[in-house]
């Protein structure tokens, strides 16, 4: 493709196509938390950390208004002992990232750290990563290997990065072995960032879109019986 080249009338069936990717995510519907069984259940907890949700160079309100909604799902979780996972982004100052990013999250600074409000709930763990992309670590891998669970939630931030980089990574990674299982992100508790080119709305249509695409269930959000 030759961006240069592009039809005269792009614009016009991008609104189109646009508003056909609403309207499906309009239709997704809400799940019954309880419906899901607990043992074969895990909750994964995407980068909820301050220097996102809280305050630093990549911090956006958008994301701060995530914690209530979050807080909730791992109350009624820990309620059910639903196993949870959470990754927090944590660099050294030398990481590749920062070719692509300002600095953020060092390990040795308050940004890396989960936030208050969800520090209070057990994670069976706690995973350090250094890209975008949380399936690529040792300690997920090994959990991955080791685990019985069939069902995985997916919450936090972005949605266009770290949350659609590791849905679409576990998702093929099931099937290329042809493992029956559940990604399940609930809509309304995902979330990017608003700056420049990188409209937000735009970027959660595309990229939750994207993810419908590959096999990974969306649903608006959870309901709590």
């Amino acid at each position: 493709m030759k961006i240069n080249e592009l039809s005269p009338n792009f614009m016009e069936k991008s609104q189109e196509t646009l508003a056909e990717m609403i309207g499906m995510l309009k239709d997704k519907p809400t799940l019954v938390l309880d419906a899901l069984q607990f043992d074969r259940t895990a909750i994964i907890v995407m980068d909820l950390v301050n220097g996102f949700a809280k305050d630093g160079p990549l911090f956006d309100e958008r994301v701060k208004r995530l914690i209530p909604g979050i807080r909730r799902l791992l109350s009624a979780a820990a309620d059910r002992k639903i196993e949870m996972l959470a990754f927090r982004d944590c660099h050294s100052k030398d990481s590749k990232e920062m070719k692509f990013y300002p600095a953020h999250c060092l390990s040795d600074e308050k940004e890396s750290e989960l936030v208050d409000e969800i520090k209070g709930f057990h994670f069976s763990h706690i995973i350090a990563k250094n890209s975008t992309n949380g399936f690529h670590t040792t300690e997920f891998q090994n959990w991955l290997k080791e685990t019985n669970v069939d069902t995985v939630i997916i919450v936090g931030d972005c949605t266009d990065l770290c949350v659609e980089h590791f849905a679409i990574t576990l998702q093929t990674y099931l099937n290329q072995h042809n493992f029956e299982g559940r990604i399940i992100v609930p809509m309304e508790l995902v979330d990017t960032f608003d700056v420049g080119a990188h409209q937000a709305d735009f970027m959660n249509v595309v990229s939750l879109y994207q993810m419908m695409s590959n096999g990974v269930e969306l649903i608006q959000n959870f309901q709590y019986e």
